[in-house]
């Protein structure tokens, strides 16, 4: 927590209301002054062959849908490992999408657990990202706290 994320992060995905690969940066979801309408970011990182991870996603559609994406919340799903534990792929991040992403999010194939942190890495972990500051304000196993993810979009929108 507090550490700012690099602009020039990057991965291969699918970014949010596309059906392409191209590359998604972290720089996509900086938005300083706020003129983008990016309020608060959560980044998830996920695999394939994880319960607790599916469950979560299962509930993101119907956030966005029910006005997260109104508030100025965006998704990033990265898609660590594939259902075999190997290094996820771009087939990873486009099988997750196909399942679990309509398109209102972004899903991307990080191989290399850009987040990783010493000790504890217990799936999904949910990064709360301002997006004024790239900074994580929040970290957290098991899942996304939405009363801090929709506090911080208030926050942000109000300025």
């Amino acid at each position: 927590m507090g550490d700012t994320i690099s602009p020039s992060l990057s991965w291969q995905g699918f970014p949010e209301n596309s059906t392409s690969v191209s590359t998604i940066t972290a720089a996509d979801y900086h938005d300083c002054d706020g003129s983008r309408g990016v309020h608060a970011v959560l980044l998830i990182q996920s695999a394939t062959w994880c319960g607790a991870c599916k469950t979560e996603a299962a509930k993101y559609n119907s956030k966005m849908a029910n006005g997260w994406q109104q508030k100025g919340i965006r998704i990033l799903t990265l898609m660590i490992e594939n259902a075999y534990g190997q290094p996820a792929t771009v087939s990873t991040a486009q099988s997750w999408r196909d399942s679990y992403s309509n398109g209102s999010w972004a899903v991307a194939a990080d191989p290399d657990f850009t987040f990783r942190t010493n000790g504890s890495n217990g799936l999904p972990t949910a990064l709360i990202l301002d997006p004024r500051t790239m900074k994580i304000t929040h970290r957290q196993e098991g899942g996304a706290s939405t009363s801090k993810l929709e506090g911080l979009a208030l926050s942000n929108a109000s300025k």
